[in-house]
């Protein structure tokens, strides 16, 4: 029993009688057993007329591999980069940019003749004499025919209805299935709907033919198809190899060394996966690169570039050592155990797929959160700004306030460390903890924060004040600032750690401030925050308060903070809110007057004032307390009447907050 190879040829230039070297998966040129003569009086063609079509979705190496009918040895060579791909093959290389992209592939396929060579029609003297060992196998059959793929790609915004878009991929499956079994002009047969749908699609075309101009449209890859089968030629001379079949030389010569079992399919799975994994976490990088809060924040961006670069690094390094692992394996120089400490070093390492998908989700939630308080921001009419000199030089411009984000910046410790696993030449085995050490800066407690300062903003600006203030979002004045983009990445330091020989690595140590910032605290924090900077917002019309967005790395305020320049000044001051102030107590109450007992203020009052009005009354009047006065008395009230009372703490800027109403009804 004699085992012959069948592996696609992939556009690959194969001939009966061709030496093959499937420990590299290469031809071999150059070295022929026979001559053209000897071939050709012992090759026998038979016609194998068949066409296939088929449609697929799906952008998997898997899948993509399925369609072309490549099995996991030569799936194995290909990710390894052993295989150079022409033709329709090229195919394999066109992969899916952004999650929003919508894609799907028409796949045809027809084979035209079988052509083989007859081995028992030769003897051992027929044979050139081989002692070499640059091959292990002879092509002895040929199948021939073409492939052709046709991609259709179009972009799917965020919010496009994912029903109606299922809906029109199904419109242009059934187009293509149309196409392929009728003769007649099938887009005649779809309406407007199903026309405007398929319009959405971009085209691509893969082909072992050559077209005078390749179609980008639905449309212009109707025409092509219809006339595919005119392409092969009237003698389907133009047909290529698709499939190949391979004989052992050693059974043709003993000295020949016999080729190595098969890789299991469990391994080659699971370095599929990797990566696979790898390139998906590629595309989610570049998908949060277009987000908002990338392309508004650099320390943000950064982080997410970083990530994708090493990514690919990695991935590109993973591939080069595959290559060279494979036919060392196939050709027992190594055991296939290497393939097993290939995939456990990456499992060690700063690549590892849980950290890497927990590092992007949390990122994700950076981004979502970042973006709905620019975006209420935005509304408020408070725009990013990089200038703050400029700002600050303004004498028209008397308060500058900033709603400043201050851990953006944050280092991140995985990106370190995966520059430095990527830079590492020699690396050390290490016990790594990615759950607890990559989290994000994004903290409950952070949020929290975050929450509280975006209300006190909003607060202020919506006072009536006289004084010139100017709200913006920079990096410093009335600003509200996020204090944790740029915080200290864990899992990015680690990375980078890991890819620095020369820095010493403790395995077991865990860093807290790896964690994310946005805890549940931070974002109620940061949702006042916006709260508070919109009222600001909504008081301040005046032209010379200005109000901003910046970042700012600020850790004694994770998540986000206020902060005031006040008179061009360049060292900024954290705003606070007062507290909230305790309602008077009425102490007694006599004719026309009243005696309250009022509270001390905290430190953020700057002012302190009783409000009191008729309670049928619209207008509160008021009554300023003096700094040190426990005791305050309304007077002049009108007898027998009920008055509504309350506490009012005025901190800078005119922020106001109040306690709650109590009631006194003034004696008669």
């Amino acid at each position: 029993n004699v085992s012959v190879t069948c592996t696609a040829a992939l556009g690959r230039p194969f001939q009966l009688g061709m030496l093959y070297d499937c420990r590299r998966d290469a031809i071999v040129p150059g070295i022929r057993l026979w001559t053209k003569e000897q071939l050709q009086q012992n090759t026998t063609t038979k016609t194998q007329i068949n066409t296939v079509f088929t449609v697929t979705a799906s952008d998997s190496i898997e899948d993509k591999s399925r369609l072309l009918n490549i099995d996991g040895c030569l799936k194995l060579s290909l990710l390894g980069g052993l295989v150079n791909v022409g033709g329709a093959a090229n195919f394999l290389k066109d992969t899916k940019k952004s999650f929003s992209q919508q894609r799907l592939t028409l796949h045809y396929h027809s084979t035209t003749k079988f052509e083989e060579l007859i081995m028992n029609h030769f003897s051992s003297g027929e044979m050139a004499h081989y002692d070499n060992d640059v091959a292990t196998h002879v092509v002895t059959a040929v199948l021939y025919g073409a492939d052709v793929c046709f991609v259709f790609d179009r972009e799917v915004s965020s919010d496009e209805d994912k029903m109606e878009i299922a809906g029109e991929v199904k419109a242009a499956l059934e187009q293509l299935k149309g196409i392929s079994s009728a003769s007649i002009d099938a887009s005649m047969k779809l309406n407007d709907i199903q026309k405007a749908a398929v319009h959405k699609f971009s085209c691509k075309f893969y082909g072992d033919f050559q077209l005078p101009r390749n179609p980008t449209s639905f449309e212009d890859a109707m025409k092509v198809f219809k006339d595919l089968p005119k392409l092969l030629g009237e003698n389907k001379e133009h047909a290529v190899p698709l499939r190949v079949w391979l004989y052992p030389l050693d059974k043709l010569f003993s000295r020949v060394v016999k080729f190595q079992h098969e890789i299991s399919t469990g391994l080659s799975t699971d370095i599929e996966s990797v990566i696979e994994s790898l390139s998906t976490n590629e595309m989610k990088c570049s998908d949060l690169l277009t987000d908002m809060t990338a392309l508004t924040f650099t320390a943000f961006h950064d982080k997410i570039n970083d990530m994708k670069k090493n990514c690919y690094q990695c991935r590109l390094s993973l591939i080069k050592k595959l290559g060279s692992l494979l036919p060392k394996i196939r050709g027992k120089f190594i055991e296939d155990t290497a393939l097993i400490d290939l995939l456990n070093d990456h499992e060690d390492s700063p690549f590892e797929r849980n950290s890497l998908e927990q590092w992007l989700k949390e990122k994700e939630e950076e981004s979502d959160i970042m973006k709905t308080l620019l975006a209420q921001l935005n509304d408020q009419g408070v725009m990013v700004e990089i200038n703050l000199n400029k700002n600050l030089m303004n004498l028209e411009v008397k308060h500058l306030v900033s709603y400043t984000f201050t851990s953006l910046g944050w280092p991140d410790v995985l990106l370190s460390k995966q520059k430095t696993y990527l830079s590492s030449t020699k690396r050390t085995n290490e016990e790594k903890s990615f759950e607890s050490e990559h989290k994000t800066w994004l903290t409950p407690d952070i949020q929290k924060t975050m929450r509280n300062n975006l209300k006190v903003f909003k607060n202020l600006i919506g006072l009536n004040s006289s004084e010139p203030v100017k709200f913006i979002v920079v990096e410093n004045v009335f600003c509200y600032t996020f204090s944790s983009l740029e915080q200290p990445d864990e899992l990015l330091s680690e990375q980078e750690n890991d890819m620095n020989p020369q820095i010493m690595r403790n395995p077991k140590k865990t860093h807290d401030a790896s964690q994310s910032w946005l805890t549940g605290s931070v974002r109620e924090k940061m949702r006042e925050h916006l709260k508070i900077f919109k009222e600001l917002m909504t008081s301040h019309s005046n032209q010379s308060i200005k109000f901003m967005i910046s970042i700012k790395d600020h850790e004694k305020h994770p998540g986000s903070c206020i902060l005031v320049y006040e008179n061009g000044c360049n060292e900024a001051v954290c705003f606070t809110p007062p507290s909230k102030p305790d309602c008077p107590i009425t102490e007694d109450v006599r004719s026309r007057q009243a005696d309250l007992k009022v509270s001390s203020p905290c430190p953020a009052t700057e002012e302190l004032k009783i409000l009191y009005k008729m309670k049928e009354e619209k207008d509160w009047r008021s009554q300023t307390v003096s700094k040190d006065q426990n005791t305050v008395t309304l007077t002049d009230l009108r007898p027998d009447t009920e008055y509504q009372i309350k506490c009012a703490a005025v901190g800078k800027l005119n922020y106001t907050t109040e306690s709650d109403v109590t009631s006194v009804i003034a004696k008669v």
